[in-house]
């Protein structure tokens, strides 16, 4: 198993299916041909997956504009005759040069045909596109079309895909009887998370480079490699953490809360363990999830089954740390729950439009322990399924969730290599609890909010008196999505942080020593 921790590569941004998959790229000039056959791919993936319906409006236009990036004087607009009758109007400098009807059939023909030959008016009319190749005009257009979809949506060309080695140089590709080993890529131990043109640590890897030059989640990158860090797009990011084995990289953190601003050289290196970090501790199992896939719920299941016996002496519960958890399978979420959980209660469903958008996950499995006791960490950095799991969680009754609210992210990705060796990624469906409570925007609260209690022995007290516990009655499941005061006013009970400080671990350490605490805040909370 081989995966890069803190990746600008694929599985990061496929948060919902953990993988790629698409056609094996051509790695030539393409023809205008092979130009049609990759928009009508791209298009039909986006038109059959994306979990909102999609009109030439709000994808072709927007991809189309994206051009001017080599013409600053194209507008492009969209003129409705009637009800079943609009044209694209290309014009320059205010002239009208090129006017196409709207494709009147399927998706991934019709936008096609309409982005190429506007690609060949614009060649002939505008002298600073008349150089321009297949290769790189597509490549704008599908950019543009990712960005106006969606903030978490992307689109990598091919050269973007080489530069973080998720292709072969083209040399490197010729059959030529010998196989020519892969350029090996390695990262820095960090993952991070993108809010508002703010780039903030979201995890550190334990024992890695980044962990022993004292980087700390919430810590806000202000600088990388000399330049301003709201001056990189979350692409270009990305693709600087990621290089050669040992290779350097400075970058400038501030702390979370301000108070410290320190300039840090990272080594980077590979990792070619994503297990979760487990640790037992005075009759706590404590359980660090960095990500969510199939083999970290069957390393779980070993682990609990290789300490029977440990349990069998008094353990009091364990301490699953989702904290800053972000890139989830919901398929090995749902078989997390199952470790967990016996019943018929459904975990949580999605909602798109294609046949994985829409789907209920529920139990399936034998579970491993049904009575210890758990208490979950989550906070603002906790996304997608990885809210959904603490949500059943909560949901059913079987842990304590202790922090702040969840990120709100509620969606899962898919994504696809396309026939030139790029890829497309984007949403392609929302989560929504079994009462059809969707976590986008709203976030998951927890029980416990640690923000709201003293440090300490304090805590505790506070606790027992019920400070600090959100209960049913407080978490609101009937916000609509676009009342935006509302889902405010619902965060703010607990509000979002970032930070992965001590208080929250001490908090679960002494609910999980006190049964009767713990049943009380599980009952207060439970739905």
């Amino acid at each position: 198993m081989r995966r890069f921790w803190a990746w600008a590569l694929c599985a990061p941004l496929l948060v919902g299916l953990g993988g790629c998959a698409g056609p094996r790229p051509n790695l030539h000039e393409p023809t205008e041909t092979e130009v049609a056959a990759n928009l009508r791919t791209a298009f039909d993936y986006l038109y059959d997956n994306y979990y909102e319906e999609i009109r030439l409006e709000n994808v072709v236009i927007p991809g189309l504009e994206n051009l001017r990036v080599l013409e600053p004087d194209l507008s492009v607009a969209l003129a409705r005759i009637s009800k079943i009758e609009a044209y694209v109007e290309v014009r320059l400098r205010d002239e009208l040069i090129y006017r196409v009807r709207d494709a009147a059939w399927y998706a991934g023909d019709g936008w096609s045909a309409i982005v190429r030959s506007t690609i060949k008016a614009l060649r002939t009319a505008s002298p600073r596109m008349a150089d321009a190749t297949w290769v790189e005009t597509t490549d704008l257009v599908l950019a543009g079309v990712a960005k106006a979809l969606d903030s978490n949506a992307v689109y990598l060309s091919r050269s973007e895909m080489k530069a973080v080695g998720l292709v072969v140089d083209d040399e490197s590709a010729k059959d030529d009887g010998i196989k020519k080993p892969r350029e090996q890529k390695a990262a820095a131990g960090i993952r991070l998370r993108y809010l508002d043109r703010t780039t903030r640590i979201a995890q550190v890897r334990r024992n890695s480079a980044a962990a022993q030059a004292g980087l700390r989640p919430g810590d806000t990158v202000e600088t990388l490699e000399g330049q301003p860090a709201d001056t990189y797009s979350r692409l270009q990011m990305n693709m600087q953490f990621v290089g050669t084995p040992d290779s350097e990289m400075t970058l400038t953190v501030r702390r979370a809360d301000g108070t410290e601003h320190r300039t840090v050289v990272l080594r980077r290196e590979t990792v070619d363990d994503d297990s979760p970090v487990a640790m037992w501790r005075n009759g706590i199992l404590y359980l660090q999830v960095t990500d969510l896939w199939g083999e970290t719920v069957d390393y779980v299941k070993k682990l609990l089954q290789a300490e029977r016996e440990k349990a069998a002496e008094g353990v009091s519960g364990i301490v699953i740390h989702l904290r800053g958890t972000a890139v989830a399978s919901p398929f090995a979420a749902a078989r997390f729950l199952d470790v967990f959980y016996e019943g018929d209660e459904r975990y949580f469903s999605t909602i798109g439009q294609s046949y994985l958008g829409n789907y209920t996950f529920r139990p399936r499995e034998r579970p491993e322990d049904t009575a210890i006791r758990l208490v979950v960490l989550a906070n603002g950095e906790t996304a997608a399924a990885a809210e959904g799991m603490v949500l059943a969680l909560q949901d059913l009754g079987r842990a304590v969730v202790v922090g702040s609210a969840t990120s709100g992210q509620g969606y899962l990705q898919t994504g696809s290599f396309l026939l030139n060796g790029g890829l497309i990624a984007f949403p392609y469906a929302r989560l929504v609890t079994p009462a059809n409570f969707a976590i986008e925007k709203r976030g998951v609260l927890p029980t416990v909010c640690s923000g709201a209690l003293n440090e300490g022995q304090a805590a505790v007290v506070q606790l027992k008196s019920g400070q600090g516990i959100i209960n049913q009655a407080t978490r609101n499941r009937k916000i609509a999505t676009g009342n935006n005061a509302a889902i405010r006013a619902h965060r703010d009970f607990c509000p979002p942080r970032i930070d992965q400080d001590d208080r929250d671990l001490e908090l679960a350490e002494a609910i999980l020593a006190d049964p009767t605490l713990y049943d009380q805040i599980l009952a207060a909370g439970t739905n």
